[in-house]
């Protein structure tokens, strides 16, 4: 019988600590987790810059070391051409 009543109480109580610490975790109602939330927001904008600086170069770099004929074929330092494979697609 006791049981009917504490489990429904320590439900409600956990809940509430828990909204709490989400609330305040997640909207910087804490100031040092605030201050951590800053930085890692910074560190992931400094990342994606990098992230993308190094896709560009990198897709620039393989443009660029193998020059295409006017047919869409590469063309290798000994002068003989290999093809470029097709795209299949599928037709539903």
């Amino acid at each position: 019988m006791a049981t009917t009543v504490t489990m429904p109480v320590l439900i409600a109580v956990l809940a509430t600590v828990a909204g709490i610490l989400i609330v305040g975790v997640g909207g910087g109602l804490i100031k040092p987790m605030q201050t951590r939330w800053d930085g890692w927001l910074a560190s992931a904008e400094q990342e994606t810059g990098r992230i993308k600086e190094q896709v560009q170069s990198s897709s620039g770099e393989v443009a660029h070391s193998q020059p295409l004929s006017s047919n869409g074929t590469s063309v290798s330092s000994a002068g003989a051409t290999a093809t470029k494979p097709a795209l299949h697609t599928s037709s539903n």
